[in-house]
This record gives C-alpha cells, sequence and structure tokens, in this order.
C-alpha cells in the first residue's frame, strides 16, 4: 500500500459519505485475497490501536473511503463488503487529511478486516517527495 497525492474529492470532515469541495489524500492498495470478502479497514499510525479514519460508523473517527475503477465501495453509511475475486484487486483509498498525513512524522498502517474473521495488517508506503 502507498501514499500516492493528493488530489479528487470524495469525503470530508467526519463520518458522513459526501463532498466537501477540499482536495482529499490518496492512497492505493493492491490485494490479493482469493475470494475473501474485505469487510472493514483501519487506517492509523503505526503503534497506535486508535484509528485515524475507518469504515466503522458510528464512532467519531473520520471516514476512509474505498473506490475500486472509480466506483465508491462504501455503502451509504460508510461501511463496506466488498468480495474479493481469484486475482489481485486495486483499489483506492481516500482520506480527508486530520493533519497526520501532512506532518508525516508517523508511520502509518492499514488494518484491513474479512468477514471470516481475519485481519491483515500493511505498513503504507509514502512516495510522495517532501
Amino acid at each position: 500500500m502507498k501514499r500516492i497525492r493528493d488530489s479528487g474529492d470524495h469525503v470530508g470532515r467526519g463520518e458522513a459519505l459526501r463532498l466537501n469541495g477540499s482536495p482529499d489524500s490518496q492512497l492505493s492498495l493492491a490485494v490479493l485475497a482469493p475470494h475473501k470478502t474485505l469487510a472493514g479497514l483501519v487506517l492509523r499510525t503505526v503503534g497506535d490501536k486508535k484509528p485515524q479514519w475507518d469504515t466503522t460508523p458510528g464512532n467519531g473517527v473520520w471516514l476512509l473511503v474505498v473506490t475500486r475503477d472509480g466506483e465508491t465501495v462504501n455503502r451509504k453509511g460508510g461501511t463496506i463488503s466488498l468480495a474479493l475475486g481469484p486475482a489481485e484487486q486495486k483499489l483506492e483509498l481516500w482520506v480527508q487529511d486530520n493533519h497526520t498525513l501532512a506532518r508525516g512524522k508517523q508511520g502509518l498502517e492499514l488494518v484491513m478486516g474479512f468477514t471470516d474473521g481475519q485481519e491483515v495488517v500493511v505498513k503504507v508506503k509514502d512516495d510522495l517527495k517532501r
């Protein structure tokens, strides 16, 4: 997974799935989990269990939006349920920066939760030049 640029507008500040006129930070994710269903995502700073962004409604954490082939995967409330096929899936993740990304001082990791209860944690690689 890697952060690639700030662009597009898919989400604003807070948990609502709505545009706010401000560019979002975009992260690119390649997932190979044949025939599993992705049920939730949490983006957090390394070493911290508290989410910075996620797909869980009603917890006060800013929304993480998922797109595939330009289409939003999140449901109206922000949750996701994405069936993955046998091949690698390319997803784009969008967040409104809460100043965590702009500071760039802390590493990030993504926690992927699947419907079978498995969780996979991957580190975010930042390809942006500072």
